[in-house]
């Protein structure tokens, strides 16, 4: 992904809007522990998990903190991580 960010002049250290993509059957938990994080939240398009958003770099130094939290949270409230997704910013 880092690599496809490049190639548009981002090398992931500007924040932009990266979401997250959880599923489960219970995921109340998680609603409380993201919004102690300041996450915005919202149902999936299926209703069978939630999106979370939030301004983040996603340079390999800001991102490792944020992927294992994901994990964690994924083992934790026993859910299923789906992955991540972000805006592309262009310079010039």
């Amino acid at each position: 992904m880092r690599k496809q960010l490049a190639t548009f002049g981002d090398d992931g250290r500007a924040e932009c809007p990266t979401i997250f993509f959880l599923h489960g059957d219970d995921l109340s938990g998680l609603e409380v522990a993201a919004r102690a994080l300041n996450f915005a939240l919202e149902p999936t398009s299926d209703g069978d998990g939630l999106v979370l958003e939030k301004m983040l770099g996603v340079d390999a130094i800001s991102f490792s903190g944020i992927a294992s939290l994901m994990d964690g949270w994924a083992r934790r409230f026993h859910a299923d991580y789906d992955g991540w997704e972000w805006d592309v910013v262009t310079f010039g």
